[in-house]
């Protein structure tokens, strides 16, 4: 697309526009960080010191894409290549150039949100699952990437991307799939990424303490999340949540409540989703797909599966490794329950800790919930994504809940796994919880390779070589 084209689109908007030397655009982004030639990037310039920066090295370069500022930067020289928009219209312009690069055939494709403290990957990936059983092919997008039933599609940035990329991979997809299970997070809602995007449904999944780092507070939070049903939803939209919620039947009057399998006439249950949260997050994926498809036939639930890192079982000897994505005290308590519960004979301990530059005030939380459910065990606080935060400063907040002895405190990650499982002994569980699918640990801005799921192969690799 000719340069001058995106001028005239923008035309009305434009408050300040500099001299444009590049001939081409064929793409549109929003993260300058990996701005490409000939690309239209939007970037939403901030007063704080990493956005200016990040602005200010690019800046510097010799750029050839064309940047769309949300306000004009002070004590810097802008020359080239660049258009200043009002702020309230930076979504607008992001909506006329998208209608031009990727129009949407919005009537051949169902567009399902799910949002919740915890369940949405799950949730989201079921809902895919079963969409495709029933012969309609559908994709997950949050957290885990894009994911078909058969294999990964593609990765996102966030859990739910910019609004810039939501409607490039519907326009990518749209021919291929018939429905899009998105997760919709708290963040996403309160910064608009949906924008004028409408969900033909949507699922609530569990409401609990989390990103109080980023909400005011627990109101704010639910605020955020109900947003999905009362303001992205169409006119025939339905909004399904798990029986057994009671604070969201309490808030959510419109609601549905999701049919439990027994009601389905479901007898038959595999042992995944026997786990109390697995087995609504189902229920949740069954309704929704009844409810958008019109149609719904009997599905074969023991074809279904669980992401990779959502209770996730690896054995080892008499006993089990399981590996979960938990980070917020809800999760944490209801994995912890959940293998109480299923495995009652057995022992429990657990690796965990807390990200940092997130919530504090769900760190002793989370500390006295480990303490509570293991008792025959042993604790292990460890690192999460510790960002800029010291690990043993997160580790501190975390030992506040705890009122037993029996932890230990083992900053680096990877000895605290190798450690814990060299101690399991007869009939115990191994639960290694914050970071499920996760490949990367990042530490003072910088994301290392790591994977919970390789360090734990990798070491028992090595116990089978040296037998």
């Amino acid at each position: 697309m000719n340069s001058n084209i995106i001028l005239n689109l923008l035309k009305p908007l434009i408050l300040e526009q500099g001299k444009i030397d590049i001939k081409g655009i064929d793409d549109v982004g929003v993260r300058l960080e990996k701005a490409k030639p000939n690309q239209v990037v939007f970037y939403n310039l901030k007063g704080d010191k990493k956005s200016q920066e990040l602005f200010k090295s690019r800046l510097g370069e010799k750029s050839n894409f064309l940047i769309i500022l949300s306000q004009r930067p002070t004590a810097m020289v802008l020359e080239k290549n660049f258009l200043v928009i009002p702020q309230d219209k930076f979504l607008p312009a992001q909506k006329i150039i998208c209608d031009h690069f990727f129009p949407l055939k919005r009537q051949s494709f169902k567009l399902i949100g799910i949002t919740g403290t915890n369940g949405k990957s799950t949730t989201a990936y079921l809902g895919m699952f079963i969409s495709t059983l029933l012969g309609h092919s559908a994709l997950s997008v949050g957290t885990l990437g894009i994911d078909s039933f058969t294999d990964k599609v593609g990765d996102t940035d966030n859990t739910t991307p910019s609004y810039v990329d939501l409607r490039k991979i519907l326009f990518t997809y749209q021919n291929d799939y018939k429905a899009f299970f998105l997760e919709v997070s708290s963040h996403s809602l309160d910064q608009n990424r949906l924008y004028d995007l409408r969900l033909d449904g949507g699922i609530f999944t569990s409401f609990s303490q989390d990103h109080l780092d980023y909400h005011s507070s627990m109101e704010e939070y639910f605020k955020s999340k109900e947003k999905m049903a009362k303001e992205y939803f169409d006119q025939k939209a339905s909004l399904v949540i798990p029986k057994g919620e009671e604070l969201l039947r309490e808030k959510l009057l419109e609601a549905k409540v999701a049919k439990t399998l027994e009601e389905r006439g479901i007898k038959n249950i595999p042992h995944i989703f026997k786990i109390p949260y697995n087995k609504r997050n189902l229920e949740c994926a069954l309704e929704i797909n009844e409810i958008i498809w019109n149609d719904f036939k009997p599905v074969d639930i023991f074809k279904l599966k669980n992401p990779k890192g959502r209770f996730s079982s690896i054995s080892y000897k008499d006993s089990f490794i399981v590996i979960d994505y938990a980070h917020t005290p809800q999760a944490l308590e209801r994995v912890l329950g959940s293998i109480k519960s299923i495995y009652p004979d057995f022992k429990v301990s657990v690796v965990f800790g807390c990200g940092g530059d997130r919530d504090t005030l769900k760190r002793p939380i989370m500390g006295k919930i480990a303490s509570d459910f293991v008792t025959s065990g042993k604790i292990y606080l460890t690192s999460d994504n510790p960002r800029s935060e010291k690990p043993e400063k997160i580790i501190d907040d975390i030992k506040k809940g705890i009122d037993k002895h029996n932890f230990e405190v083992i900053p680096d990650r990877k000895m605290a796994i190798e450690t814990a499982i060299s101690n399991i002994k007869e009939k115990e569980i191994l639960l290694i919880a914050g970071k499920g699918h996760e490949d990367y640990q990042e530490i003072k801005g910088v994301c290392h390779p790591f994977s919970d799921f390789k360090i734990v192969e990798e070491f028992l690799d090595g116990k089978k070589n040296s037998i």
